[in-house]
């Protein structure tokens, strides 16, 4: 009984994921439009985040032109995301690093960097990215021509997920 109701709610979900792949083929490609110079602000929440952040800075690093400041909010981290983020910083004047400390009480610690960044941005545009997250070099462009073009006042997007083996991606299938 259990594992046929379980079977079911697997198929169900298939047909799910399906839809939406189906639905994002018929998508037409972006179209770039063009966007003024270092308009955008990235936010960077950190929270012990040493082992990830440097290949997400690396990337950061190559965006486009844009990109008028990166900001690596730091809510209280124990390891060496500081001093990871600070030698980007010496490297690169677009990056700053705010060590932010400890939420208020009734604010989480990511939302609270993201508020404390937003709070501190120059740029008219924000775009947040998670320490574990690897931009490609057109992401940017192509993310601000879709918003623009369809008068957003704010979008996102999924990254494309990588998963060890088939098996973790059949369980999470947005890869």
């Amino acid at each position: 009984m259990i594992s046929t109701a379980l079977a079911a709610g697997q198929a169900g979900m298939a047909v799910l994921v399906l839809g939406r792949f189906l639905r994002r083929s018929q998508t037409a490609p972006a179209r770039l439009v063009k966007v003024d110079r270092a308009a955008v602000s990235v936010l960077v929440p950190a929270l012990d985040e040493e082992l990830r952040l440097s290949a997400c800075l690396q990337a950061l690093c190559r965006l486009a032109p844009e990109v008028s400041e990166i900001l690596v909010l730091d809510g209280g981290s124990r390891d060496g995301t500081v001093a990871l983020a600070e030698g980007f910083a010496a490297a690169e004047p677009k990056f700053r690093v705010v060590q932010v400390g400890a939420p208020p009480p009734g604010w989480n610690g990511k939302a609270w960097n993201l508020e404390a960044g937003r709070r501190l941005a120059t740029g008219t545009h924000l775009l947040t990215v998670d320490a574990d997250v690897r931009l490609g070099p057109g992401a940017l462009p192509l993310l601000l021509s879709q918003a623009q073009r369809s008068g957003l006042a704010s979008t996102s997007l999924a990254t494309r997920q990588e998963v060890p083996g088939l098996w973790l991606g059949a369980l999470h299938p947005a890869r």
